[in-house]
């Protein structure tokens, strides 16, 4: 609570007559308690009425008042004001006018201030309780009812019938003081004095010096706020909804701090296709291949570049550019060849065929940073502004999206979460009895990311009500229609045709007792989210992604339609397809074994197999879990700032929303061969705009 003083001073006159007394200019503020003291002596025996008071377009109504004239002398008067009604502030400052009905008044003395809290509406309510004391002497005091809160103010006025430049008045605050001296023979001296002081002690006194008659009014003025709930910050929020994750038993990876892990990186560059080792560091240069920023070397924000260190955005963008022709990539450890013989660099005799894992997972088990990023999320709030933007960025891009605005602009007050969970490596092996090197290194990689969203809307009390949820994974199997026109669970793809992102009703949700925080279970390796636990089996169908396999994974075709059919059915199975399956291979080659490599099932967790659960901090789960709260919190180490909210605008490690700016390459290492680019560390994928594009698809 904090006092504006607006106005204060005097009118000296033998015998005039104001009809409309006019103060000086104020303006209050629209949210602004308005008090006002105001003295007045009549002239000669005249008596000092209670003036009329108006002014600055609002209702003003005396609280109290005290006369305390002498017998024979003029009267004398001190009365409190408050602004009724304040909030209709005039656009120009204005005066209070005071109108003494034809009373001669030869002294007006006010004083005129404003509170920038109180609550209530009514005298009743703002002023709670007003009282008045009168006397001769030399000090003055009174005593008001208990003050019903500490954060409540008691305002006095002090009228003396001498002028008094100041008196004491202990434990308040002076707010004005107004002393009218030396008056002509037969004119009246005379001071007003105002304070206040917040607190619940009820005792008011004053002290001056030399014998004169005094008033004094004190009021408790209710400044004890109304209590407001303040709106729910972003983070609040992502607090609010954080995923409860059960882990598998064998799981060897858990979400960590994606900026931890590209501070450890190294920063390279490739040109297209950046599936050859020759394109990686500069093509057709010398081997070995040296990366633009050492591993250790990249800082992520322009503060914290040390020593030999250089900052992500450095000027002219050189370490994040990104074209048609040329990307970056972050590479934490080294490869490996097919014998599964370590290749930390990249030379002319390395084949680079495989990323290296273990050497990841041992990184984070051996440097102290990286083992302390484990269990971490980044989650990034979009509001209804937010939310527009990512539905009409997503219809400009070149694998434009479409239009989702419909999903929210029916909602009240929609807000949308997405938390990224970044995950070291990635394991997906083919199933069906391919045994190869290959078939088990089919698509593992470094690198990779995973979300958990929720649509949900706000009702003008605050109170948050989920709607959807969305979760990335491997594309689901069909439920139905036919192979030529199956029919899958709603989802969308990213960018790279690799993930999906899977939507649901938050009917299909299932929380802890009833809480907002969503369960999610955690396919083994593949890291796939799932709503329910796998059967005992561990078993969950999924299907070939748009470009499949065959041959145990030693033929890859460079297609991209959105449900494949091997060249063999479209043979067989669709009438005329000879011809189409000849045109096709023209540009595509037949395989030596024409049947799409089955695909493994995703081991999702259950009761006999759940290992870590990662949990909201203090939640209750069931006993009988490994138990580990998120990590994820605002924490400086060693002069860096870690985080958990995304702020795409001051955090340039993520791209930006129309994908122009911010690091848009690769989070681990190109790999060759890789055709179809299956061994790749993934780029950044578009989560919300995924996740709407999913909701769109849910029948109803």
């Amino acid at each position: 609570m904090t006092r504006l003083d607006l106005t204060h001073g005097q009118h000296v006159g033998g015998d005039f007559r104001p009809f409309d007394l006019a103060t000086g200019a104020m303006h209050p503020s629209p949210q602004g308690c308005v008090l006002a003291m105001v003295l007045s002596v009549g002239s000669g025996q005249n008596p000092a009425p209670e003036p009329a008071v108006s002014g600055l377009a609002v209702a003003w109504e005396s609280v109290v008042s005290v006369e305390f004239g002498v017998a024979g002398g003029p009267g004398r008067r001190l009365t409190c004001y408050w602004a009724k009604g304040t909030g209709a502030v005039p656009a120009q400052p204005g005066p209070l006018s005071m109108n003494f009905f034809d009373n001669p008044q030869q002294v007006v003395a006010w004083s005129v201030f404003e509170y920038d809290e109180f609550r209530g509406t009514t005298r009743p309510q703002v002023i709670l309780q007003a009282k008045t004391a009168d006397g001769s002497g030399t000090d003055l005091g009174l005593n008001l009812d208990p003050i019903a809160d500490a954060r409540d103010t008691t305002v006095t006025a002090l009228a003396l019938a001498s002028a008094v430049p100041s008196v004491t008045a202990p434990g308040f605050t002076a707010i004005d003081d107004v002393e009218i001296a030396n008056q002509p023979a037969g004119g009246a001296d005379a001071s007003l004095h105002t304070h206040d002081r917040s607190g619940q002690n009820t005792a008011a006194h004053w002290a001056w010096s030399g014998n004169t008659r005094a008033a004094a009014i004190a009021v408790e003025v209710n400044t004890n706020p109304a209590a407001v709930t303040p709106a729910p910050t972003p983070a609040d929020r992502i607090r609010a909804f954080e995923p409860i994750l059960f882990l598998h038993e064998q799981e060897k990876d858990v979400p960590s701090d994606p900026k931890r892990y590209l501070e450890h990186c190294a920063l390279w560059k490739a040109s297209n296709p950046h599936n050859k080792k020759d394109s990686w560091g500069g093509t057709g240069g010398p081997f070995p291949r040296a990366p633009l920023i050492a591993r250790g070397g990249i800082a992520a924000t322009q503060s914290e570049a040390g020593p030999g260190q250089s900052f992500l955005g450095e000027p002219g963008e050189a370490f994040i550019t990104e074209s048609p022709s040329e990307t970056r990539f972050l590479q934490l450890a080294g490869w490996r060849d097919t014998a599964g013989a370590s290749e930390p660099d990249v030379t002319s005799a390395s084949s680079n065929e495989f990323a290296d894992q273990q050497a990841v997972r041992d990184r984070y088990d051996s440097v102290d940073a990286l083992r302390g990023s484990r269990f971490w999320y980044w989650a990034e709030h979009f509001d209804l502004d937010g939310l527009g933007s990512v539905s009409s960025e997503g219809t400009k891009k070149k694998n434009p999206r479409p239009d989702t605005s419909g999903v929210f602009s029916q909602l009240e007050r929609p807000f949308a979460l997405c938390y990224y969970l970044f995950f070291p490596t990635h394991e997906e092996a083919l199933g069906g009895g391919c045994d190869s090197v290959l078939a088990s290194q089919f698509r593992n990689f470094v690198g990779e990311w995973a979300c958990v969203a929720v649509l949900a809307s706000e009702d003008g009390n605050g109170t948050a009500t989920p709607k959807f949820i969305g979760s990335t994974g491997r594309r689901p199997a069909p439920t139905g229609g036919t192979p030529d026109n199956p029919v899958y669970p709603p989802h969308a793809f990213d960018d790279s045709r690799h993930l999906v992102m899977k939507a649901a009703p938050w009917s299909d949700v299932t929380t802890n007792d009833g809480g907002d925080h969503p369960r999610l279970f955690v396919a083994k390796g593949t890291h796939g989210l799932y709503l329910e636990p796998g059967p005992e089996s561990g078993r969950i169908e999924v299907d070939p992604y748009p470009v499949p396999s065959t041959n145990c994974g030693g033929y890859n075709p460079g297609t991209d339609t959105d449900y494949p059919v091997a060249w063999w059915v479209k043979v067989f199975l669709i009438p005329f397809g000879f011809l189409w399956a000849l045109l096709e291979a023209a540009v595509e080659p037949i395989p030596d074994v024409a049947f799409v490599d089955p695909v493994a099932p995703d081991i999702v967790p259950s009761a006999g197999t759940t290992g870590t659960v990662i949990r909201p901090r203090g939640l209750q789960i069931p006993p009988g879990r490994n138990l580990t709260d998120w990590q994820a919190d605002d924490v400086t180490l060693n002069s860096r700032t870690y985080g958990f909210v995304v702020d795409r605008p001051h955090q340039i490690w993520w791209p930006s929303l129309d994908n122009v700016t911010g690091f848009r390459g690769l989070w681990g290492q190109p790999v060759d061969p890789d055709p179809n680019n299956d061994r790749e560390g993934m780029a950044f994928p578009d989560f919300c705009a995924m996740f709407l594009e999913a909701i769109a698809k849910i029948p109803g």
